[in-house]
């Protein structure tokens, strides 16, 4: 939050000294209504499937896995005799014919601990998070430098139907509709081209 606060305030200098001065017309109405700029970029986020949860989802169950038995199992069918020949300490050597045309079924658990501790895995998982918070601020930068551009072509007033301001808010506004996917459709200033 404290990130987002400073990269507004960094958009609201780069404005200009007299940005809210210039107009001498009052900022419509509809801007009242209008979402605030942290959750049209929280929205774009979530949209984005870049949230904080799958990462932590992800870097979860890769922890929880070595826990997680290793099950084998198996089944056979012996169809003809079979030769043992056991030798046993202290006592006489045993040569046997089994007959046994019988099925047998086997289940195994196993269990590598070694994960317990570090998995190679999690160096993958954590380069995944990386780069995919990279995307994230690297969205948030795009949509807020849209979310204002938008609001600089609001604050002196409705753009006039037709002119080029109209365009560039219609355009400004179906990109934002399009990162968040169209949650503050309803809410947003409009003209009509």
């Amino acid at each position: 939050m404290k990130r987002m606060m400073f990269l507004l305030g960094c958009l609201l200098v780069a404005a200009g000294p007299g940005f809210a001065q210039e107009s001498a017309a009052p900022p419509p109405a509809c801007l009242g209504r209008e979402p605030r700029p942290e959750m049209v970029v929280k929205a774009a986020i979530e949209e984005a499937g870049l949230s904080k949860r799958l990462d932590q989802s992800r870097q979860f169950r890769l922890r929880i896995s070595a826990w997680l038995p290793k099950v084998t199992g198996g089944v056979s069918k012996d169809l003809f005799g079979r030769w043992d020949y056991r030798v046993e300490p202290g006592e006489a050597p045993v040569d046997q014919y089994h007959l046994n045309n019988g099925w047998r079924w086997d289940v195994g658990l196993s269990w590598d601990l070694s994960g317990l501790l570090f998995k190679r895995e999690e160096l993958s998982v954590t380069r995944e998070t990386s780069r995919r918070n990279l995307e994230k601020w690297e969205l948030a930068a795009m949509v807020t430098r849209i979310y204002f551009d938008r609001f600089r072509l609001l604050w002196p007033g409705l753009p006039k139907a037709g002119s080029p301001e109209s365009f560039a808010l219609l355009e400004a506004t179906a990109r934002l509709d399009a990162w968040t996917a169209g949650r503050y459709h309803h809410l947003w200033c409009v003209v009509a081209p």
